[in-house]
């Protein structure tokens, strides 16, 4: 199966968290008001090809004029305070296991959700 038709799914689920996030007065041009994903993605692992699928999840996502796309290749990244700039996580990794991020990525990810941010879990 192709990656772009792997991902649709997730990125329709994405597309309805958006939709029905506060309403703002969003305009495409108005950097201010766009939303920042994270796409957290990296560990290699032969069923999961992340290194061709990042890519088309990248293109789909920032087609949004009111998106701004940033990709991660570290997963540990979930650990970082900057985490919390950004709106929504995308997690397009392969899971816990090897390596694991780390309990403080594990209670970051927790408060980023808690706090009403989004996360969508693309599986590959």
């Amino acid at each position: 199966m192709k990656p772009s038709k792997i991902i649709l799914t997730p990125l329709l689920i994405l597309i309805g968290l958006l939709s029905i996030s506060k309403p703002t007065m969003l305009k495409a041009n108005d950097a201010e008001n766009k939303k920042k994903v994270l796409i957290v993605t990296g560990i290699d692992y032969p069923g999961h090809k992340w290194k061709l699928t990042t890519p088309v999840l990248n293109k789909a996502i920032g087609q949004d004029p009111r998106l701004i796309v940033t990709v991660t290749e570290t997963p540990s990244f979930l650990a970082s305070p900057d985490l919390f700039n950004y709106d929504v996580i995308v997690l397009h990794f392969m899971d816990w296991e090897t390596p694991d991020p780390g309990p403080k990525a594990r209670e970051n990810l927790r408060k980023f959700v808690a706090d009403g941010k989004g996360l969508v879990l693309v599986h590959f």
